[in-house]
């Protein structure tokens, strides 16, 4: 089964490639386990699949820089690649403002030059969603700094310059985040705690 296929790469451009099979685990398997897998003809929306190509595809079209979750087409023969590649370049600018719009909503919310905790989370929508809930009215409690990834040492140094009269604000919010070893250590020793939570509510 080959089907002619439209991917995007990290630098941003629509790649095509043709596909030689596509693949999922059996039932009751994560796609990350290694064994033997599924093939299939053909795939519904919404599912984990592995796709592979003749290895000409892989090196000269660029196939192993296809970024994972990114669209992807199905060009059929009454398709123009060029209009399928240029839908793609449409919708990814979409998603880029919006993604834009998000992060400068969730940045509107945090004063940096109040006296309030740090806030960490896995992703920028988590993010705004928990300094939605923190600064309600119910909660009111200040955030003078956000982040996403993993707690570092940084993190803990930042969380740590707070005036003395308000040391109840030196803490670190961290949601469905990774805490270094050294960033716990940093924080023992500077006082900071550090609220560790794999979900938000």
């Amino acid at each position: 089964m080959v089907k002619k296929l439209a991917f995007r790469n990290e630098v941003q451009e629509p790649i095509d490639t043709k596909s030689q099979s596509l693949l999922t685990p059996h039932p009751m398997e994560e796609l990350r386990v290694k064994g033997a897998y599924q093939h299939h003809e053909e795939i519904k929306a919404a599912q984990g699949i592995k796709i592979t190509a003749q290895r000409f595809y892989i090196i000269m079209r660029g196939l192993r820089d296809a970024i994972a979750g990114t669209s992807l087409y199905v060009v059929g023969p009454n398709d123009d690649l060029e209009d399928v590649k240029k839908a793609d370049m449409e919708e990814t600018k979409s998603v880029t403002e919006a993604a834009a719009e998000g992060m400068k909503s969730v940045m509107s919310k945090v004063d940096k030059t109040c006296e309030g905790v740090c806030m960490q989370a896995s992703t920028w929508g988590s993010l705004e969603a928990l300094l939605a809930f923190f600064i309600s009215s119910k909660m009111s409690i200040p955030v003078r700094d956000t982040s996403t990834g993993p707690v570092y040492k940084k993190d803990v140094v930042k969380a740590s310059i707070i005036p003395d009269k308000k040391k109840e604000y030196a803490a670190i919010l961290a949601f469905d985040v990774k805490v270094t070893p050294e960033a716990q250590e940093l924080a023992n020793k500077l006082g900071v705690k550090i609220f560790n939570a794999d979900t938000i509510y």
